[in-house]
């Protein structure tokens, strides 16, 4: 499995969440959305501070927009795509 540069102690560490506190560790980010360690998402950068979804942007302190008229969302939505 590709760490992304994580040495196995840092991936098993467990850690709290700078944004929102939920406590995980990045062994079971990898094991269950490998996929957005890497670009566009870039979710290795972030992963030793912050979960996933606030990583993302969807965190339980996140204000969600998900109207397709909003212009965040087309802006998310395009640069995903990039």
């Amino acid at each position: 499995m590709d760490n992304y540069g994580l040495v196995e102690s840092e991936v098993l560490l467990t850690r709290t969440c700078a944004a929102c506190g939920r406590t995980r560790t990045i062994q079971e980010q990898l094991e269950h959305s490998s996929t957005y360690f890497a670009h566009p998402w870039n979710y290795a950068a972030g992963c030793k501070t912050n979960c996933l979804a606030c990583w993302l942007g969807v965190g339980a302190g996140d204000e969600i927009d998900v109207g397709p008229e909003s212009a965040s969302f087309q802006e998310k939505v395009e640069h995903a795509l990039r």
